[in-house]
């Protein structure tokens, strides 16, 4: 992947960007993905610094998976190499992305019936409940737990948000033609686009996936309780 740079650094965020002149003009990025927290659990560590990538897909988190060790155990059984390193109970996020497109084959509207599934009784009311409860059987090891908001990108360049299943951490996607930005918090997507239509902001919901094309023209949102699409 020689058009994507990983810097992962321990400390201050502002005091770690200043020191590698990020600011710099001639610095310029299709798709930048910057995260700068500390550890909800576990030591710090570097190697549990956000984001995640695995050929192609990366993926950053507010919160905290409870679920993190099943997860863990059962991609670590799947033996791809890949799947290994875990310092932090959200890198899960970006494995499970990759399991689902590159071993299940199964696209980015499924990512949220995999990690968050419908209950039982609304998979009965869903028009494809069938096979979406086939597919929660499946990969029950994969369910998530805890609060979270993840926002990702795929090998296409697309960015996406999507939430736990009580939507219990804050998240925003706005912007204008050519650029957007995802946040996980408002005040966030105000400092990086203060120039948009804040009425076009979209602070997605427990069933909904948030994503812009890589040509960055316009959101989309999906639903869970959509009819899937390669069924229509």
């Amino acid at each position: 992947w020689p058009d994507v740079i990983m810097i992962k650094e321990v400390g201050d965020p502002l005091t770690v960007a200043q020191y590698l002149g990020l600011d710099r003009k001639e610095l310029s990025a299709r798709t930048i993905l910057s995260q700068g927290r500390q550890n909800t659990n576990y030591s710090i560590d570097i190697y549990a610094c956000h984001p995640f990538f695995i050929q192609g897909m990366s993926t950053m988190t507010n919160g905290e998976n409870t679920a993190f060790v099943p997860i863990r155990e059962f991609l670590m059984s799947r033996n791809f190499p890949g799947y290994v390193g875990y310092k932090s109970d959200s890198e899960v996020f970006t494995h499970i992305l990759h399991y689902m497109q590159n071993k299940l084959g199964l696209g980015m509207e499924m990512y949220k019936h995999i990690i968050t599934p419908l209950k039982d009784e609304e998979l009965g009311r869903h028009p494809d409940g069938k096979l979406l409860r086939n597919l929660k059987q499946s990969c029950r090891p994969l369910i998530i737990d805890g609060p979270n908001c993840v926002i990702g990108c795929l090998p296409d360049k697309s960015m996406f948000m999507v939430q736990d299943s009580k939507k219990l951490r804050p998240g925003v996607v706005g912007g204008r033609p050519g650029i957007f930005a995802f946040s996980s918090e408002m005040c966030g997507l105000d400092a990086a686009i203060p120039e948009r239509d804040i009425n076009l902001d979209d602070q997605p919901m427990r069933y909904e996936t948030v994503i812009v094309r890589r040509e960055r023209q316009e959101m989309e949102k999906w639903n869970q309780w959509d009819t899937l699409p390669h069924l229509r």
